[in-house]
């Protein structure tokens, strides 16, 4: 059957639900067998580059495939990984032909997510995950929705319940406890490669959801992600959706598009490459160098702390020193937002101050537990620190001396960016980094990058400093840490008429 005898069917069937109740009650029950049938009749989609932007959702067969091969996850209790050509409908055809379906026909609990909270409920944007289940929710028959379901009372924020049975769709964006309280048929980590907290929301979920699913196009950090550790672990079952899989793609489109994307936009975007970019990255190209591994704190080893003060964020890291061999591992790291010097106290002391429990989540805590025990740690960060305050009048430098925190740092005395670059770079030869409490640090330091210069840009000097963003203050707390790193034995000198450092060391 083609598409145009697909849609008169679907007219009929429709026409006749309306008008002959017996047959209604056939097609309900037709619908709650098969899913490929209700979203091909009830169903729509949302485009809106087409001029009809409101389309029947009728399946394509690579669509039709992928819903069988989640119905047979959730039937299996096992988890999924779905890589994907970008814009290919994988994320509206889940929601829709699986998600919305089950919670209207069969007894089912989700939890849908995305990397930032307007991308899960935003009612407004097309791209939010909420705003697909509305759509259709809105356009499907009275006769088909539950028995006393109100939009206003039984649709709110992050949520989506039913009135007459224990079903509900709950909401969430990327953190470390990502699904930790709930009980799941599925959780749905929708463009899971661009997760700040990609690792602890997959593990977090694991106990609360008795099927996971991990959808991604490639992201820029490539083969460094979690989503392709992820994919290469063997722990999940794995789909592919290429372009080609859909049949709105011919060859005038792929010639379209390599036309508007760079070669390597286009490998990872539409040829599901996992190459990586490093274009304009500030170190994503040496870090891949550096080993990730289990590397645990070792009370043997001395133990260090370095901290960047941003008004709008601190990031902090602990590095452990193996002085016999000269080598550094990270062995933790943290960062947070909007609040003042006294807040990140504890995470040295491991000590919550008295009066300030209620201010930290499940992960501090846990975070906080594990220092409890930790050595007293040399503390470097920002030559700023003296002047910098954060959302109090005491001066950082301050406040943290009067905790037994004293920060040491050495003096800009002119230097610049490309001066800790360097240091930076001959410390990344002697270290390691703890996989499992650094996940938002190697992040950081693989989308780390420069500024773009428009095509039309005359300059001709080199860009001075890394953009600032969320992922500069773990990329400033690494090179401060790097600017006062201890040595041993060894001298170091700066070759005459050049920038570059060179450490001889002496054993």
């Amino acid at each position: 059957m083609n598409y145009k005898e697909k849609l008169k069917e679907r007219f009929e069937i429709k026409k006749m639900c309306e008008s002959d109740l017996e047959y209604r009650k056939e097609v309900l029950i037709k619908c709650a067998e098969d899913s490929v049938f209700w979203c091909n009749n009830f169903a729509y989609t949302f485009d809106p580059r087409e001029g009809n932007r409101n389309l029947p959702f009728i399946l394509w067969d690579k669509q039709i495939e992928y819903v069988r091969w989640v119905e047979r996850l959730l039937k299996n209790h096992e988890d999924g990984l779905i890589e994907k050509s970008r814009d290919v409908g994988v994320s509206y055809t889940t929601l829709t032909a699986v998600v919305l379906y089950q919670w209207l026909f069969h007894d089912f609990n989700a939890l849908i997510g995305s990397r930032v909270e307007n991308k899960v409920d935003k009612s407004d944007d097309p791209d939010a995950l909420f705003w697909k289940l509305d759509y259709n929710l809105h356009r499907l028959p009275e006769w088909m929705l539950p028995d006393g379901f109100d939009m206003s009372r039984n649709r709110t924020y992050m949520r989506l319940s039913r009135p007459d049975n224990e079903n509900v769709i709950t909401g969430e964006s990327s953190n470390p406890n990502f699904g930790r309280a709930g009980r799941y048929n599925l959780a749905l980590f929708d463009e899971m490669g661009f997760w700040a907290n990609a690792k602890s929301s997959w593990e977090s979920s694991g106990s609360s959801a008795t099927t996971r699913l991990a959808i991604s196009t490639p992201p820029e950090s490539g083969k460094a992600s979690f989503f392709y550790k992820l994919r290469q672990s063997g722990r999940t079952k794995m789909f592919t959706f290429h372009y080609k899989d859909d049949p709105r793609r011919d060859e005038k489109w792929e010639q379209e598009q390599r036309a508007k994307q760079s070669a390597e936009e286009f490998e990872r975007e539409r040829n599901i490459s996992y190459s990586g970019s490093i274009e304009g990255k500030v170190y994503a190209s040496e870090f891949m160098l550096v080993p990730v591994v289990k590397s645990k704190y070792d009370p043997a080893q001395p133990l260090y702390v370095s901290w960047d003060f941003g008004l709008d964020g601190v990031a902090m890291q602990w590095y452990q020193w193996n002085i016999a061999m000269d080598r550094w591992r990270l062995v933790d790291s943290y960062f947070n937002t909007d609040k003042d010097i006294k807040f990140y106290i504890p995470f040295v002391t491991g000590q919550i101050l008295s009066d300030r429990a209620y201010e930290y989540d499940d992960n501090d805590l846990e975070i906080i537990a594990r220092h409890r025990y930790w050595q007293s740690a040399t503390h470097f960060g920002d030559p700023d620190v003296r002047k910098r305050s954060l959302l109090d009048k005491e001066s950082t430098k301050g406040v943290l001396a009067q905790h037994g925190i004293h920060v040491q740092c050495k003096e800009w005395a002119g230097r610049g960016h490309y001066d800790l670059r360097q240091k930076a770079l001959l410390f990344m030869k002697k270290l390691e980094v703890d996989e499992d409490n650094n996940e938002f640090f190697i992040e950081s330091i693989m989308q780390s990058r420069y500024p773009e210069r428009s095509e039309t840009s005359q300059a001709t000097t080199p860009v001075q400093a890394p953009i600032h963003d969320i992922y500069s203050h773990h990329r400033s707390c690494f090179e401060y840490m790097a600017d006062n790193l201890p040595v041993k034995e060894a001298e170091i000198r700066m070759v005459a008429g050049s920038s570059k450092l060179v450490v001889n060391d002496i054993y």
